[in-house]
């Protein structure tokens, strides 16, 4: 054998202890597994994090939109009758409470057509009209007519729960 394995002593016996008792590197192998925990747990973290800052950001937007939904009943509710529950107001009678910006507007061409739809632009030589499929340019003097309707694109609910007719 190599004398180097053999301490150099010839004719002794190699006693070796038992690997079960050798503790040499053990600490090294505790601090990986500690060290993947650990960095487990920080990854756990910062996931949950971003997680309640989205959800944060969700409820801010959705407690925006309640609050603009809200001003807006405001504005609209100034509009009802007196004692008139609003949705069967709205339901039974849609026109009431459409903005004249929405309001749909009845043009009488020259050569005998009808269109309806919104305005969505006005020039001394054109009219821009949106219709429920396409949008049409028209020039003025084309047009024999133009009638604002008051009656809203939005048909009328014949639902016997909210009183319409």
């Amino acid at each position: 054998m190599n004398r180097r394995l053999l301490g150099g002593k010839r004719g002794q016996a190699i006693c070796l202890p038992p690997l079960i008792n050798d503790t040499r590197g053990a600490v090294a192998v505790l601090v990986a597994i500690v060290m993947v925990v650990l960095l487990s747990f920080g990854a756990l973290a910062l996931d949950i994090s971003n997680a309640m800052i989205a959800r944060n950001e969700l409820q801010n937007v959705a407690d925006a939109s309640a609050l603009a939904g809200a001003r807006q009943l405001g504005v609209i509710y100034q509009a009802l009758p007196q004692g008139t529950p609003y949705t069967t107001y709205v339901l039974s009678n849609p026109s009431a409470v459409v903005n004249a910006d929405f309001r749909m507007s009845i043009v009488d061409l020259k050569d005998g057509r009808t269109l309806n739809g919104l305005i969505a632009a006005k020039t001394d030589r054109t009219i821009t009209l949106k219709t429920m499929t396409e949008t049409v340019t028209l020039e003025r003097s084309g047009i024999e007519r133009i009638r604002d309707s008051a009656l809203s694109l939005m048909p009328v609910c014949r639902s016997k729960s909210t009183g319409g007719r």
